[in-house]
């Protein structure tokens, strides 16, 4: 009985340590570290195998950027004006009221 209980705590280890790993190399693949204040990657759009297409706000402007894996080329400088830049809304709040709605009735 207690071989099982230590299977159990090793088990829900190495959930927690897989779960946390593989949040901490999404983080740096793709840039959400919450201490970048300067440097972020708005939109990114693939153009073909390797090749993708950066808008990367720098501070308070925004520039065009293409990256291979073997160079980065600096396009333009984009105006804000530009740019449509969509903000999105956290949901959760609305799906936990509908589903708190719902558990009510």
């Amino acid at each position: 009985m207690i071989e099982l209980i230590i299977l159990f705590f090793i088990f829900i280890a190495v959930l927690l340590l897989a779960y946390f790993s593989t949040r901490k190399i999404g983080q740096m693949k793709f840039g959400t570290n919450r201490g970048h204040k300067n440097l972020q990657i708005v939109e990114a759009l693939p153009i073909s195998v390797g090749q993708y297409i950066y808008i990367v706000r720098i501070g308070c402007e925004y520039h065009l950027m293409t990256m291979t894996k073997e160079h980065i080329n600096y396009c333009i400088k984009l105006d804000e004006s530009q740019l449509v830049l969509n903000e999105i809304e956290p949901q959760f709040d609305k799906y936990l009221k509908k589903f708190i709605k719902e558990k009510q009735e």
